[in-house]
């Protein structure tokens, strides 16, 4: 079961307001969401043939419905270099009355995407790279909008012939299942820092492995008899400094950490 934000039920329950005479519509980066969503204004590219269900954020959605998982595109035109770029758009939730696309920042950082969602006027010294999407790929950067305070790209849905024939950039990782709830994404953030709370500094392969000695636990009272301990139990390793950040009395114990 997905339990949409609020942003999402707010524009599933506008879904039916009227577009005439607009041909672009707004793809939003939204950090709320764990999945993509594509409505009414992308080409679906294939099925995926899996459904979720999904439950509303608000009572006014009513009972979950299912939700088929999609391949979708949608067309970026850039004012300022005149191309026009696909932008594919992977697992996504199809809402096919939905007007708005909903893209997760994570997603597109997991795509190779560099994304900086700071306001040009917000920032200290803006330049270019402010409040836009870059493409290593394609050496292509997106500048992105603001409707409110809601970053956007401006797209519209593509044409066959424009599918066939124009670059194309993955706003999301071209994989065959997308889990929001992966849990190797919290244990990598995690195994980013110390145990000083400082990120580590990149992996030296070649060097030989070092640890940490984070805490001890002791039975002895005597500071003679403790350094001591501690002097063995370096000394049978002459890769392991010690840190000692806490000292236990009435059991003997050793955590350590690689570093």
């Amino acid at each position: 079961m997905v339990e949409l934000n609020a942003r999402f039920s707010s524009h599933l329950i506008s879904a039916m307001s009227l577009d005439a005479g607009r041909t672009e519509f707004n793809t939003e980066l939204d950090s709320h969401a764990d999945s993509p969503v594509v409505g009414k204004h992308s080409h679906i590219l294939r099925s995926t043939g899996r459904k979720v269900s999904v439950k509303g954020f608000t009572d006014q959605l009513g009972a979950p419905i299912l939700v088929p998982v999609v391949d979708a595109a949608v067309i970026y035109d850039c004012e300022y270099s005149g191309r026009s770029i696909v932008l594919v758009i992977r697992n996504a939730l199809f809402l096919r009355n939905m007007e708005t696309n909903l893209i997760p920042p994570f997603m597109m950082r997991l795509a190779g995407l560099k994304i900086d969602e700071c306001p040009k006027f917000l920032s200290d010294k803006p330049d270019e790279t402010n409040h836009s999407i870059y493409s290593p790929g394609l050496d292509f950067r997106i500048p992105l909008h603001l409707d409110g305070i809601i970053s956007f790209i401006p797209t519209r849905r593509p044409s066959k012939i424009e599918l066939q024939e124009l670059e194309s950039i993955e706003l999301t990782p071209n994989m065959p299942v997308w889990d929001p709830h992966d849990s190797s994404y919290s244990q990598q953030e995690y195994s980013m820092l110390n145990y000083r709370g400082e990120v580590k500094p990149p992996e030296d392969k070649n060097a030989p492995r070092r640890f940490i000695v984070a805490s001890v636990i002791t039975n002895t009272t005597d500071p003679i008899a403790f350094d001591k301990a501690i002097s063995d139990l370096v000394e049978e390793n002459n890769e392991m400094e010690h840190r000692i950040s806490s000292i236990r009395h009435h059991e003997t114990f050793c955590e350590v950490f690689d570093k």
